[in-house]
């Protein structure tokens, strides 16, 4: 699976169609949503609904924030993306997403490949569903970060 796959394609569809139904804007402006959201300045991430959440999209800025290329980033457990010493946070947040479907303001610690750690702000999760309304993961949208001593 590449980018430019038809399943990305699909997915990244999916992804705006249920931030719009959920946020009530859109997540990204033009007529082709999939490359619009691959090339967004935000941080545009989702993860699959398996017990240990792989991730399943990670745009542009994604692979440059985190250090990790497209190939490294996809089915890597989205887990890996915080710091252990803060992964039980992240889990509570990715539970309360899960079952209210839309979360917003959410702020705190990353790690990027390198180990570098970065605070990320007002981060968004929400369920993506597909056209028939089967959950097909959870994604975040992260519009500011700070690299900083933290």
């Amino acid at each position: 699976m590449t980018p430019q796959s038809p399943e990305v394609s699909s997915l990244a569809m999916a992804m705006a169609a249920s931030y719009g139904r959920l946020a009530g804007h859109d997540l990204v402006e033009g007529s082709n949503i999939a490359a619009a959201m691959y090339s967004s300045v935000d941080v545009l991430l989702c993860h699959d609904g398996s017990e240990d959440p792989r991730f399943v999209y990670a745009n542009q800025v994604a692979q440059y924030v985190f250090e990790r290329p497209w190939s490294e980033f996809v089915g890597m457990p989205s887990r890996l993306s915080a710091a252990v010493d803060v992964q039980a946070e992240r889990g509570k947040l990715i539970a309360q997403a899960t079952e209210s479907g839309y979360v917003t303001g959410y702020s705190g610690i990353r790690v990027s490949s390198s180990g570098s750690k970065f605070r990320i702000l007002d981060a968004t999760l929400w369920r993506v569903t597909d056209e028939k309304g089967e959950v097909l993961g959870l994604a975040c949208r992260i519009p500011r970060w700070e690299y900083e001593d933290v």
